[in-house]
């Protein structure tokens, strides 16, 4: 349970953090049903994984890379370049569920008086449009993302940037967020405290130094499920 003796700013991830995602063929395999075609969603996986990481390098803009990303995706599979149409699918309702409790969980923590933050890789808008969607916008001071920091985790300047626009220091703002890279890695490394979640799988950081929690719930006192 977190203490503001100890944090004044809490930060959080957004895709399997504050809400668990469809994985990323499952969504474009429903996307691309609007065409009247169907694909495997393990095939999907396999075309997903061969796009070159380094189309990154070619785009300054992150909206620009990620319809980008999203037409190459979809040329893959012999469809139309509808890359911008694909970007604005991914943050459909239909695609993810919130995290249990979500909306209390915020609340308990604004009342005990913290600031709290977003830091995704996903753009600006996107995160908006998720917050306003689910009625939780109100208990967020401030969220960062490539296209504001202009830099994308696990670098240090979208956590400098959170922590600038929160008005907080790094040895007071706690980040939460499901990837042990772009999360807890990068967090630490750019001198906040971090927090993994993992609600599967704990054998696998067993041997791990990691402070971790099993569900959101655990922030505020609540027990996780099952």
């Amino acid at each position: 349970m977190l203490s503001r003796r100890h944090y004044d700013a809490v930060t959080f991830d957004l895709v399997d953090t504050l809400a668990i995602f469809d994985p990323p063929e499952v969504i474009i395999s429903k996307f691309i049903r609007r065409f009247g075609v169907q694909k495997d969603p393990q095939y999907i996986k396999k075309m997903f994984t061969r796009i070159d990481d380094s189309l990154l390098d070619n785009f300054s803009n992150p909206r620009e890379y990620y319809i980008s990303l999203n037409n190459a995706v979809l040329e893959m599979l012999n469809l139309p370049r509808k890359g911008l149409d694909l970007l604005h699918f991914w943050f459909d309702k239909s695609n993810y569920r919130l995290e249990k409790d979500l909306p209390q969980i915020l609340e308990k923590l604004k009342k005990q008086g913290f600031r709290l933050g977003i830091i995704s890789n996903n753009l600006s808008w996107e995160v908006r449009l998720f917050l306003k969607d689910n009625n939780i916008l109100e208990y967020f001071d401030a969220f960062v993302t490539p296209d504001v920091a202009n830099s994308f985790k696990p670098e240090k300047k979208i956590f400098e940037k959170a922590l600038e626009m929160l008005g907080t220091s790094r040895l007071r703002t706690v980040h939460v967020g499901d990837s042990l890279l772009e999360d807890y890695l990068a967090a630490k490394e750019a001198g906040l405290h971090a927090i993994l979640v993992v609600r599967k799988n704990e054998e696998m950081i067993k041997n791990l130094d990691v402070t971790y929690i099993r569900c959101l719930g655990e922030l505020v006192g609540l027990k996780c499920e099952g």
